[in-house]
C-alpha cells in the first residue's frame, strides 16, 4: 500500500509541475488573455466529472441529517487528542504571524530606495 501511495503521489506532483512549466510556456508564447481563456476552458470540462460521484452518491430523503453529520463529526474530532491539539496551535500562532507580516510589510522594505519602488 505504502508503494502505491508514494507513486500516486509521485505522479501527481510530477504532473502539477509538469503542467506549471506547460502553463508558464503558453502564457509567454500566446499572452496572458488566451491562457486564462485556455484555463477556464479546462475547468468548464471538469463539470461533468465532479458532477458524477454527487448523482451516485444521493442518500435516500430521510436518511440523511446535518445535525447527526456535525454531531458525529465533532465527537470524532474531539476523541482526538493530536487533531484538536494541532488544531488549536494553529488557530492560536498562524494569524498573529501572518498579521505581523503583512502590517509590516510595508514598514520594512521603506529603509532602502528601491524597495520603496516596489511597495509604491
Amino acid at each position: 500500500m505504502q508503494e502505491a501511495s508514494a507513486l500516486s503521489k509521485l505522479a501527481m506532483n510530477a504532473a502539477q509541475m509538469g503542467a506549471a512549466a506547460a502553463a508558464g510556456v503558453f502564457d509567454g508564447a500566446a499572452g496572458p488573455g488566451w491562457a486564462l481563456a485556455a484555463c477556464g476552458i479546462g475547468m468548464v470540462g471538469t463539470v461533468p466529472l465532479l458532477l458524477r460521484p454527487i448523482r451516485a452518491g444521493r442518500a435516500a430523503p430521510g436518511q440523511a441529517s446535518l445535525l447527526r453529520d456535525l454531531r458525529e463529526g465533532w465527537a470524532e474530532f474531539a476523541s482526538h487528542t493530536w487533531l484538536w491539539a494541532t488544531t488549536a496551535q494553529f488557530c492560536a500562532c498562524w494569524p498573529p504571524g501572518t498579521a505581523r507580516s503583512t502590517a509590516s510589510g510595508r514598514l520594512l522594505p521603506a529603509r532602502t530606495w528601491a524597495a520603496r519602488r516596489a511597495w509604491a
